[in-house]
């Protein structure tokens, strides 16, 4: 999953917009960034799987994706944004953070194989199986998901026509990007193309920036629209201001 990882990143942040929107876009993505990084040491282990959405099998992701390890990290996480805001803002992007990191493990069990473990190295895994067992569907679900809550989030941020669309468009750019098969999605063209020596390597890499690069250019994105909206609030209280 992908697209609603971020879609509920981004709705998180309209429920808090005085945080700055990296704290939960961040942290919706957090356990796959740390995934990341540990297919790039090969502590998680992965394989060819061509036949399904991911394009690999998650042979060994207990370290970040097992629900201990979800409420480690998401202590941890918790840990790193408090020095990003103020002290009266504190406990809220705490809680905010966390609330992201472990959403993450909830969203994944909804598609998973059973690859998700009660902790590292446990027997009891978790997951629903939809990726294999009816994969387009999963990729509808996660779609309806996604642009629902975005739906949600443009209301509550108050966004105009334009930007709603931009960020819709975006969002549905990056669902394309991960379809099924018979389509054809990156991760899957990475699994046929790279020597499997290097796949752990390749794929950590990929996974790492591609969240990273995905979360922190919204995070840019809403500052910016968020200054646009101050600015347009001040100059209308101003004006209300100067008639009477």
């Amino acid at each position: 999953m992908f697209t609603g990882h971020i879609a509920l990143g981004l709705f998180l942040y309209s429920l808090y917009p005085s945080l700055p929107p990296q704290i939960p876009l961040v942290g919706s993505a957090f356990i796959d960034l740390i995934n990341g990084i540990f297919l790039l040491l090969s502590v998680d282990r992965i394989s060819p799987a061509p036949h399904l959405s991911l394009g690999v099998t998650l042979d060994f992701i207990d370290y970040d994706h097992s629900l201990l390890a979800c409420i480690a990290w998401g202590a941890v996480y918790t840990a790193m944004v408090r020095p990003l805001v103020s002290k009266r803002q504190r406990n809220t992007a705490s809680l905010l953070g966390f609330v992201a990191v472990m959403s993450h493990w909830l969203l994944d069990y909804s598609v998973h194989q059973k690859d998700l473990a009660m902790y590292p190295g446990s027997t009891l895994k978790f997951g629903t199986e939809l990726w294999e067992t009816h994969p387009w569907g999963a990729w509808w679900m996660e779609a309806a998901f996604s642009f629902g809550l975005w739906a949600a989030t443009a209301k509550n941020l108050k966004l105009d026509k334009t930007k709603s669309i931009k960020m819709a468009g975006v969002l549905g750019l990056i669902h394309l990007n991960i379809v099924p098969p018979p389509g054809v999605n990156p991760m899957q063209i990475l699994v046929h193309r790279v020597d499997r020596k290097w796949l752990h390597q390749v794929g950590g890499i990929a996974i790492f920036s591609s969240f990273l690069i995905v979360t922190l250019g919204m995070s840019k994105v809403l500052r910016r629209w968020s200054t646009a909206q101050d600015v347009k609030e001040a100059i209308a209280k101003a004006r209300v201001k100067k008639t009477r």
